[in-house]
């Protein structure tokens, strides 16, 4: 019996995206380092720039569960990346 293997996740940036709200993000800057294992909220605008509101998931699931409100630093739209689903190799091994 043949099972599928889940498709790699690809990293998308974030200025792509209008809507982040409790999607996983990377967040870091190439050639210096990344971070995962995260969460956003929706991008906002402070100065003229745009911030993605970042947490931690065992922040983001704690702040859904209890309905509270939880600490997210804002990292620059630019340095962050959207998870995302990408293409399943077909080739065989």
């Amino acid at each position: 019996m043949e099972t599928a293997a889940p498709p790699p996740l690809v990293p998308v940036p974030a200025a792509r995206y209008t809507h982040v709200r409790g999607r996983r993000v990377i967040i870091g800057v190439p050639g210096v380092g990344f971070r995962g294992d995260l969460r956003a909220d929706d991008p906002v605008v402070q100065g003229g720039r745009t911030f993605v509101p970042v947490l931690t998931e065992q922040e983001y699931y704690r702040a859904e569960l209890h309905h509270v409100e939880a600490f997210a630093i804002l990292v620059p739209v630019d340095r962050v990346w959207v998870e995302e689903p990408g293409p399943v190799a077909t080739e065989q091994l």
